[in-house]
C-alpha cells in the first residue's frame, strides 16, 4: 500500500537522522521526505540516497481505492489530539511508529517535516548565537591583544624617547659645563684685574675715608645723646602734667582715678565693684578689671577701703 511504503521510507529516514547527520544531510532528509509526499500524487515514492522505493502504483489496476480512510481507534484519536501544537518531532514519530496505517499518519508526517523545519531553525539560530558569541569573544581577545601591543610599542617608543633625551641632556650639560669653566676664566681675570685697581684707590683713600667717618660718627653721637636727654626732659614734664589734670578732673567728677604706685597703670572711670583681689571699672573703653595691688584710688568717689594705697 502506498501509505504503508511512504510511512517505511519516512520512518528509514528518521531512523537515519536519529544515527547522526550534518546539518546538510538533515536539510536534504526533511527535503526529500517533501517529495516524497509530493510524489504520493503520483503513486510514486522516492528516498534517496539511502534505498530507491519506485511503486508506480495504479489504483485502478491494484483495485485500492485510496479515498477510504479507516476509521481511527478510540486510542489512537486520543493520542493524536495529545500531540498539543508545539509537540516534538520525537512525539511525532513515536506517534508515527505506533499508528502507521492510522487515519491520522498522513497529518502526522506533515506534521513532522513541519517540526523537524522548526527544530532546525532553533539549532541553527543556536548555532548563530554561539558563532556571534565566540566572534565577539574573538573580537574581545584580539582588541586585548591589540592594546597590549600598542601599550608594548608605546613603552618602547617611550623608552627610547627617554634614552635619546637622557643622551641630549648629557651632551648639553657637558657642554654647558665647559661654556661656565670659560665664562668664570673670564670674569676671574676681569675681577682680578678690578680688584687690583680697586685695591689700589682703596689703599689711597683709605686713610681720608677712616678719619670722616670717625669725625661724622662723633658728631653724630653728640647729637644723639642731646636729642636724648630733651626727649626725656620733655617726656617727664609732659607726664607730671597730664597726671595733675587727671587728677583735677576726677576730683570734680563723680569718676575716679586708678593709678599704680609707678605710674605705669592709669585709668579713669566709675568704680563698679571690687574687693581685695580685683576692682571692676567702667571707662569710656567698657567695663574693664584691674587686680588690686599696689593700686591708688583717687577722686571723691573712691571708697574708703581704696584710698590707702595697697
Amino acid at each position: 500500500m502506498l501509505r504503508n511504503q511512504l510511512a517505511f521510507c519516512v520512518m528509514a529516514v528518521l531512523a537515519s537522522a536519529q544515527a547522526g547527520l550534518s546539518e546538510t544531510n538533515y536539510e536534504r532528509m526533511i527535503r526529500e521526505t517533501k517529495e516524497a509526499l509530493a510524489a504520493k500524487s503520483e503513486g510514486r515514492v522516492e528516498i534517496k540516497p539511502d534505498t530507491t522505493l519506485e511503486a508506480t502504483t495504479d489504483a485502478a489496476s491494484t483495485g485500492t481505492d485510496l479515498a477510504a480512510t479507516p476509521e481511527p481507534s478510540t486510542e489512537e484519536a486520543a493520542a493524536w489530539n495529545a500531540l498539543g501544537a508545539d509537540a516534538s518531532s520525537v512525539e511525532i514519530k513515536d506517534f508515527i511508529a505506533a499508528y502507521p496505517d492510522g487515519p491520522f499518519t498522513a497529518d502526522a508526517k506533515e506534521r513532522l517535516i513541519d517540526a523537524l523545519n522548526a527544530e532546525l531553525d532553533k539549532r541553527n539560530a543556536e548555532t548563530a548565537a554561539e558563532a556571534a558569541k565566540t566572534a565577539d569573544a574573538l573580537k574581545a581577545l584580539e582588541d586585548a591583544k591589540a592594546a597590549e601591543i600598542a601599550a608594548a610599542v608605546e613603552a618602547a617608543r617611550a623608552a627610547e624617547a627617554a634614552k635619546a633625551a637622557d643622551a641630549l641632556k648629557a651632551l648639553e650639560d657637558t657642554k654647558a659645563a665647559e661654556i661656565a669653566k670659560a665664562v668664570e676664566m673670564a670674569k676671574a681675570a676681569e675681577a682680578a684685574k678690578a680688584a687690583a685697581a680697586l685695591k689700589a684707590a682703596e689703599d689711597t683713600m683709605a686713610a681720608e675715608i677712616a678719619e670722616a667717618i670717625e669725625a661724622a660718627r662723633a658728631a653724630d653721637a653728640a647729637q644723639v645723646e642731646a636729642d636724648l636727654a630733651a626727649a626725656e626732659a620733655n617726656a617727664a614734664d609732659t607726664t607730671d602734667e597730664t597726671t595733675e589734670e587727671l587728677q583735677v578732673e576726677v576730683a570734680q567728677s563723680a569718676d575716679v582715678l586708678l593709678q599704680s604706685l609707678d605710674g605705669s597703670v592709669s585709668v579713669n572711670g566709675t568704680i563698679v565693684d571690687f574687693n581685695d583681689a580685683l576692682i571692676t571699672i567702667e571707662t569710656s573703653y567698657g567695663v574693664i578689671g584691674i587686680e588690686n595691688v599696689e593700686i591708688e584710688c583717687i577722686g571723691a568717689s573712691c571708697p574708703p577701703e581704696l584710698l590707702l594705697t595697697q
